[in-house]
């Protein structure tokens, strides 16, 4: 159990509170109704008409709340405790749209990869940790210019999915966004394309499970930003060195079956 100053206060916030929100809103929520500031260090409780997991610190009185919370002739209690992240209030809660997983908590990344796999493997062209939870279409007028100075080839065509309707990408540049699903103006190239679109998918899933995308421990939103960037290239570089054993292998091929014909 983490032991807290004497100065430290604990309010609990008795009031309905959606615990979708992020940190810092409810935070703002109780500094509204007692007038205290959100970041006077104190602690937080928001617990009226919750029943699912708890996210704060490794405090034991939280113990207490939750065996209080098992309803007579229920197995589980209504309330579970879960290590969170009060120590990082940039933390966003993101809706996932899933009927298993309505939500997550964390930060989106932005992952493009080229639309005809290399020969190496499904590369990552460029990644982005998207802090204040933007939407997905409005975040091509950031990513499509650091995509083009990275790669320093103009971009003419962005494939992506149904979440970019209503895109803001930049216009004037020759530059098309087709979205999943989109009927007009799509011609049979453009479908195989949509249908191609999917391949980022796996690469998502490695980048989470393979490189430690999916928990970041690197502190506040720098700390994104490198996380995105270290798993990225981690990937990136499993990739090349899988590529170039495969051509070190064959190497040693040719040459020990020239040595053969040699000798023969």
């Amino acid at each position: 159990m983490i032991a807290f100053p004497s100065s430290v206060r604990v309010w609990l916030a008795v009031g309905r509170t959606d615990m979708r929100r992020g940190m810092t809103d409810l935070a703002l929520q109780v500094r509204q109704s007692l007038g205290r500031d959100p970041h006077a260090g104190d602690l937080y409780v928001h617990l009226a008409g919750f029943a699912g997991t708890i996210q704060a610190d490794a405090y034991g009185g939280y113990e207490g709340l939750i065996r209080e919370s098992a309803a007579p002739g229920r197995n589980a209690p209504r309330i579970a405790h879960a290590a969170c992240w009060a120590h990082a209030p940039e933390v966003e809660c993101i809706g996932k749209g899933k009927a298993h997983k309505p939500y997550k908590f964390g930060v989106k990344v932005s992952v493009a990869t080229p639309i005809e796999r290399c020969k190496g493997g499904q590369l990552v062209a460029h990644v982005a940790a998207l802090p204040g939870n933007p939407y997905d279409g409005h975040t091509l007028a950031k990513v499509v210019p650091e995509i083009t100075r990275q790669i320093g080839v103009s971009l003419q065509r962005v494939v992506a999915d149904a979440g970019y309707r209503g895109h803001n990408g930049p216009k004037g540049q020759g530059l098309s966004v087709f979205t999943s699903g989109q009927k007009r103006g799509v011609s049979n190239k453009i479908k195989r394309e949509l249908r191609r679109r999917s391949a980022v998918e796996p690469v998502i899933g490695h980048l989470k499970a393979d490189h430690r995308m999916d928990r970041n421990h690197l502190k506040g939103r720098n700390g994104d930003t490198a996380n995105a960037l270290l798993a990225t290239i981690g990937y990136n570089f499993s990739l090349l060195l899988a590529w170039i054993s495969l051509l070190w292998a064959c190497v040693q091929n040719v040459v020990s079956e020239n040595q053969k014909i040699k000798f023969v």
